[in-house]
């Protein structure tokens, strides 16, 4: 990739593959410092998006500091791997303080628990501004058009929002037979008190099935 990965001369993301090697299971894994910024249009493709989800927890961890889609959307994430965990562009982000902005994600996921269009899950603090989640989505808990799971810290007060995001999902389904708690058209759960949400937006005509699809 071009750029050195700092926040003045970013990495610049222009392939399926170079976006999936950024996690800790891929070929050139990021560190919690390192600056992104997508070049264009990404479109994933099947034999890759097969594999998307595959392995332990740690083989889909994304650590980066900063991920700006720069207008851009990557397209083609799909999935049916019903018993499948951590679902998203990016499954599972670890960094303290990440920040994921100016994104564009057309998805179909069917999961388990914690799947989202953007994250799955975060286990540290993040901000989410600026994205959009396109596609149907559906899983057991944790469910959200923009992110499945996301954990707060008190010690990281700015960065604890997701702003100026739409979900434009054409349906976001909770699974019949399941008996979930957490389930919602922008975020499906959040772990503590204080997360800022702020101007998100649900497609109008979203079909919202929170207690299983009709």
């Amino acid at each position: 990739m071009d750029g050195s990965g700092t926040v003045d001369n970013p990495y610049i993301v222009t392939t399926a593959q170079e976006l999936y090697d950024i996690r800790k299971g891929g070929a050139t894994p990021a560190t919690t410092s390192t600056y992104y910024r997508q070049g264009n249009d990404i479109s994933i493709p099947g034999l890759l998006a097969d594999i998307w989800f595959l392995g332990a927890g740690t083989d889909k961890t994304y650590q980066f500091k900063d991920y700006n889609g720069a207008g851009f959307k990557v397209m083609g994430l799909t999935s049916g791997a019903v018993s499948v965990d951590d679902m998203g562009l990016f499954p599972i982000v670890s960094t303290s303080n990440v920040i994921i902005r100016n994104l564009g994600v057309e998805c179909n996921l069917s999961g388990a628990d914690n799947v989202g269009g953007i994250v799955g899950r975060t286990t540290a603090t993040a901000s989410i501004t600026n994205c959009y989640s396109a596609g149907d989505i559906s899983g057991a808990d944790n469910v959200g058009g923009i992110v499945g799971y996301l954990l707060n810290s008190e010690t990281y007060p700015t960065r604890r929002k997701i702003e100026n995001c739409f979900a434009l999902n054409r349906k976001i389904i909770r699974k019949s037979g399941f008996v979930a708690e957490s389930f919602g058209r922008i975020v499906g759960a959040l772990e503590t008190d204080g997360m800022t949400l702020v101007n998100n937006y649900a497609l109008e005509t979203m079909l919202f099935y929170p207690d299983g699809d009709v």
